[in-house]
């Protein structure tokens, strides 16, 4: 299992510093969102790309420190749940996006509360 946790470590690192980008470009392709979406879509994008910036260097340095970094988890668990929302907003069409690129953005905080549990049940 600790060479699973390695693994998983690096690549968690190099999806990771990729995603930061992708983030970006997501955002922009946001920025194109109708005029007519309702305000709580609006309010939601902003909030998810805003969680994106901020979260995933956080994810980067946990990965890093090899999950003990305790802000990171409740940052991962937060952007998981929102990057989930808007892969369902997505994928109903109800905001314009690219569902792989939300998909690639959703595998940090997986990646990272997966090593997570694998860090905690390989200290147990």
């Amino acid at each position: 299992m600790n060479g699973f946790a390695q693994i998983l470590r690096l690549l968690g690192i190099v999806i990771t510093a990729l995603a930061i980008p992708v983030s970006l470009l997501t955002l922009f392709g946001l920025s194109g969102l109708p005029e007519s979406d309702p305000l709580w879509i609006k309010i939601l994008c902003v909030v998810w790309a805003f969680v994106n910036f901020v979260a995933l260097p956080f994810i980067l340095a946990g990965f890093a420190m090899r999950y003990t970094f305790d802000l990171s988890v409740h940052f991962a668990a937060v952007l998981f749940g929102l990057i989930s929302l808007v892969f369902i907003l997505v994928l109903t069409e109800m905001v314009p996006g690219s569902l792989p690129s939300v998909a690639f953005l959703a595998l940090p905080p997986s990646l990272y509360l997966i090593g997570c549990v694998f860090n905690k049940q390989s200290k147990s």
